[in-house]
């Protein structure tokens, strides 16, 4: 079922530098980082008050396989959208006043839907924003209630994100957030989302989980689960 299978689909913009290149590298689970399957370019450019984030995954040919740009004003939304084209699907979300309004679009046929703005509404285009802007909460340990938008779906679900633990990676001291759907019934279909946040919550450097891009099958596409690493360049 689509809904339940790209429910978790997560791109990642990040940090709070003014204009910042993040690479990324997603790997098969469960191979220690050793089957590349794709390549991730994010740009984040900060002007006038808003951040604009572009993240374009690429096959391991170069091509890019999804676009997905975002506007953010703080940490807050205006708009995103979204470019799929392995299966040939774009979305739209737009927030004006305490309206979220949704568009899709497939083989030249468009769905609309609003529905009232619940916050902390969230899209991958504001997720890090928040999250190091809420950084004390998390870190404290405390479960954060947020609405995450689900562009093909033309609406929002509701998720709870919270902290599990820390590790080490290297000599590097990581701090691991969890996002599952708040629901029961979907929690116990749906795989949650793992992050790993620098100390100070201030870079994304791994995720493992649902991504946006998509894994080739015959004539067709699945979805993918990958363990993915960030490079940050500034």
């Amino acid at each position: 079922m689509k809904f339940l299978a790209l429910l978790m689909t997560f791109v990642v913009c990040v940090s709070f530098a003014r204009a910042e290149t993040v690479t990324g590298e997603g790997y098969e689970q469960k191979t220690n980082f050793g089957k590349k399957l794709f390549d991730l370019d994010i740009k984040v450019d900060r002007a006038e008050g808003l951040t604009k984030t572009t993240a374009i995954y690429k096959d391991l040919k170069g091509q890019p396989t999804v676009e997905e740009k975002g506007v953010v004003k703080g940490d807050e939304l205006i708009s995103f959208d979204v470019d799929q084209r392995q299966i040939r699907e774009k979305g739209h979300i737009e927030v004006q006043g305490d309206r979220v309004f949704f568009t899709y679009e497939k083989d030249g046929k468009k769905k609309t839907a609003e529905e009232k703005l619940k916050k902390p509404f969230l899209t991958p285009a504001n997720f890090n924003l928040y999250v190091s802007n809420h950084w004390a909460d998390f870190a404290g340990g405390k479960e954060v209630e947020v609405r995450f938008a689900v562009w093909f779906r033309l609406e929002t679900v509701g998720f709870k994100i919270f902290k599990v633990g820390e590790t080490l990676k290297g000599s590097q001291k990581l701090i691991q957030l969890r996002m599952k759907p708040s629901s029961f019934v979907i929690a116990a279909l749906v795989d949650p989302l793992n992050l790993w946040y620098t100390e100070d919550g201030q870079k994304l450097m791994e995720l493992s989980g649902r991504v946006s891009t998509m894994l080739p099958q015959g004539d067709d596409f699945k979805d993918l689960d990958a363990d993915v690493r960030y490079i940050h360049h500034n």
